[in-house]
C-alpha cells in the first residue's frame, strides 16, 4: 500500500480518528486532511463548557497541533471541497487544487440550521456556536451584553441558557415546538424542566415563530407574532445541523446524510464516509438513520480508518 494515497475530506471528530487508526493498523502511505480551515480539529461541543469558564481554550482542540506531524498527515487548511469525482476518484478544492485518490472518506460534518427568519442570515450579531469563530465572536460580545435570545430550546439552546444566566445576562429562549427539548424529552419531563428554568428568570416563548431581526446599532430587534418585539444585544442560534455535502450530490447514495454500511463503506467504490455526514444502522429500528454526535463521528472513523487501511471492522451502530 505505499504507493497509495487516502484523502480524507473534513478535519472533525471522524477525519482525524480515521487518519490515527489508519496509522495504526499499518497503513504507511500518504494520508491527505482537506480542512475549510487552517486551525486544528475543533469540537464545538466543547466550545459552551470553554464559555461557562470550565475548561480552558486549548481543550477545544482535544488533538492538539502536532497531531500531522505526529502521524504524517499533509494538511490542506483553508481548502473546502468543491467537488467530488467518485468515478475518477478525485477531488477539487476551492481555488482548483486538484487531489486523486486510491480511498477517499467522506467527514465533512455538519453546518448549523440557519431558520429562514428576514434578517437572520447575514446578522453580525448572531452565533451559531458551531466552530470556532463563533465561539470567540460570541465570547467577545458576552462582556458588555445585557440581554440574549436563544433560538431553539435543544440541549444545547439550554445549556447555552444557563451559561448566559450565570453571567448576569437576560434570557429569552424560544422554539417553534411547544416543549423545550422536542426531540429528547418526554412531555412532563419537558413541563418540569420549563419550570425549573423559569425559576432561574429564563423567559421561554414555545410554539411560536420568530418573524424576522433587524439589526440596529448595539442590538437586533426580534419580530415575534401579533407585533410583538423584543430588543436584545445578539442572538445565539442552536436550531439544529444539516449535513456539509453540496459537492457530493449525485456522486453517491444520499438520503439525509450519506448511507454507509457497517464498514461505513458507501455505494461508490473506494468511496466511505463518517461522522455528521453519515447515514449508518440503528440496531433497534434496524434501519440506517442519522445521528450526529461526537463520539458515534469519533467511532465511525476509526472503524472506516481501520478498514480504508486493509482491516475488516465493523461499527455495531447507534441508537438515539
Amino acid at each position: 500500500m505505499k504507493d497509495e494515497r487516502f484523502v480524507i475530506l473534513g478535519n472533525g471528530g471522524a477525519g482525524v480518528a480515521a487518519a490515527r487508526a489508519a496509522r495504526a493498523s499499518g497503513y504507511e502511505a500518504e494520508i491527505h486532511i482537506v480542512s475549510d480551515t487552517d486551525a486544528p480539529a475543533f469540537n464545538p461541543m466543547l466550545s459552551p463548557y470553554y464559555l461557562k469558564g470550565v475548561i480552558p481554550w486549548d481543550s477545544c482542540f482535544p488533538f492538539g497541533e502536532g497531531l500531522y506531524r505526529d502521524y504524517t498527515i499533509t494538511f490542506h487548511g483553508d481548502a473546502p471541497v468543491e467537488f467530488l469525482d467518485a468515478v475518477n476518484q478525485q477531488v477539487t478544492l476551492a481555488g482548483g487544487e486538484r487531489l486523486s485518490y486510491d480511498r477517499c472518506l467522506i467527514a465533512t460534518g455538519a453546518r448549523p440550521l440557519i431558520p429562514s427568519v428576514p434578517g437572520l442570515e447575514n446578522c453580525t450579531r448572531s452565533f451559531p456556536l458551531r466552530d470556532a469563530a463563533s465561539a470567540r465572536g460570541l465570547e467577545k460580545t458576552l462582556g458588555s451584553a445585557r440581554r440574549a435570545l436563544v433560538l431553539g430550546a435543544s440541549l444545547v439552546g439550554l445549556k447555552v441558557a444557563e451559561i448566559l444566566r450565570k453571567r448576569g445576562i437576560d434570557v429569552l429562549l424560544s422554539d417553534t415546538e411547544d416543549q423545550i427539548l422536542p426531540h429528547s424529552a418526554h412531555p412532563s419531563s419537558a413541563a418540569l424542566l420549563t419550570t425549573y428554568l423559569e425559576e432561574q428568570a429564563v423567559h421561554i416563548r414555545l410554539g411560536c415563530t420568530l418573524e424576522g431581526i433587524e439589526e440596529r446599532a448595539g442590538g437586533v430587534a426580534c419580530h415575534f407574532p401579533e407585533g410583538v418585539v423584543e430588543e436584545v444585544d445578539f442572538v445565539v442560534l442552536c436550531t439544529g445541523i444539516r449535513p456539509n455535502l453540496h459537492f457530493a450530490q449525485d456522486q453517491v447514495m444520499i438520503k439525509e446524510a450519506v448511507l454507509a454500511d457497517e464498514g461505513m463503506r458507501t455505494t461508490a467504490p473506494s468511496l466511505y464516509a463518517a461522522g455528521d455526514v453519515s447515514q449508518a444502522l440503528n440496531p433497534l429500528s434496524g434501519r440506517h438513520e442519522w445521528r450526529a454526535t461526537w463520539a458515534n463521528a469519533c467511532v465511525q472513523g476509526r472503524v472506516a480508518g481501520s478498514n480504508m487501511a486493509g482491516q475488516d471492522t465493523a461499527w455495531p451502530g447507534a441508537i438515539a
